[in-house]
């Protein structure tokens, strides 16, 4: 099972509810992706979720005061691990 190197989200379990209410068991998971970041000059393989990859791209362009129109993994973590997020 995968799970999210910066929030530790992971599949969880639930149930699908149809009309009649019936209730079968369901998987939620989450969106990981792998990123290619770097951290202290090093290329790092990491699996985030797409909600911490989006709120490192926002934390990395309000630091460094930079607009990403196509926010590229290796620029939010570059910004990210010079800022100490």
């Amino acid at each position: 099972m995968a799970v999210c190197a910066h929030c530790a989200k992971k599949t969880t379990f639930g149930n699908s509810r149809s009309f009649s209410m019936k209730a079968t068991k369901r998987k939620f998971k989450p969106n990981l992706q792998k990123v290619t970041l770097y951290e202290n000059g090093l290329k790092v393989k990491k699996v985030l979720c797409a909600k911490c990859i989006k709120t490192l791209a926002k934390t990395a362009a309000y630091i460094d005061q930079f607009v990403f129109s196509k926010v590229t993994a290796q620029a939010v973590i570059f910004c990210l691990t010079q800022s100490g997020f």
